[in-house]
């Protein structure tokens, strides 16, 4: 079950939350990104590739009932992450198996997943570290 991350400067309390491990998502005939957050992940995938959901049962975290479907929903379905540029500390929302790793506002290459900032500079005021904050959120 995903965790809500945040994370704080501890100079300028710059502020980011993020989902551990990303969101997944479907992509429909058109190549439209839809996301399906946990639970339910299942459910929306095969409401969206017009399967039936007891063929993927338990997909991702389990081997599902119906293997040939693997090929489709590898090709259809990724995991969007927030990623932070490191030189302008705008957000970004990638799915970094397969998109073009450039920040949406300066086009750095120099993104890094917000789940893996802790430790960190903070690309925002150029000082502090980020640390880990827990949420109690859990979904």
């Amino acid at each position: 079950m995903p965790k809500l991350l945040r994370f704080l400067c501890d100079s300028c309390n710059f502020e980011l939350e993020t989902w551990e491990n990303g969101l997944m998502y479907v992509t429909d005939k058109k190549g439209k990104r839809i996301e399906c957050p946990h639970p339910g992940e299942s459910y929306k995938i095969a409401r969206v590739l017009k399967i039936d959901e007891s063929e993927i049962y338990g997909f991702p975290y389990m081997r599902i009932p119906n293997p040939d479907l693997y090929p489709l929903l590898n090709e259809r379905v990724g995991v969007i992450s927030d990623c932070i540029c490191l030189d302008c500390a705008a957000l970004s929302k990638l799915d970094y198996q397969q998109d073009e790793r450039k920040c949406v506002e300066c086009k750095s290459s120099n993104l890094l997943p917000v789940d893996n900032i802790e430790g960190m500079g903070c690309p925002k005021c150029k000082k502090g570290v980020f640390e880990y904050h827990s949420t109690g959120i859990i979904s």
